[in-house]
């Protein structure tokens, strides 16, 4: 499985499995986070159709924020 250029899942072992955002089965999926609660985690795997789609929804987010006026109190770089 290849991910866009440049990112790179949580891990890079692709296994055999269900991805949490669509919900089919007996793909191949990569662990792309996890979901952490008071009783423990769970780890969110995603199909490359899913990673594509939740990396462009990234990239879009960053380019046009819902609020700009958060953007304008964020933290600069210092560097």
């Amino acid at each position: 499985m290849r991910l866009p250029d440049g990112h790179r899942p949580v891990t890079e072992e692709v296994i055999l499995g269900d991805c949490f955002r669509c919900d089919r089965g007996a793909l191949q999926v990569v662990r792309v986070g996890e979901l952490v609660g008071p009783r423990g985690e769970a780890p969110l795997y995603a199909c490359r159709a899913c990673t594509e789609r939740l990396t462009a929804m990234h990239h879009h987010t960053h380019e046009t924020p819902v609020r700009p006026y958060a953007a304008a109190d964020a933290p600069t770089d210092p560097r």
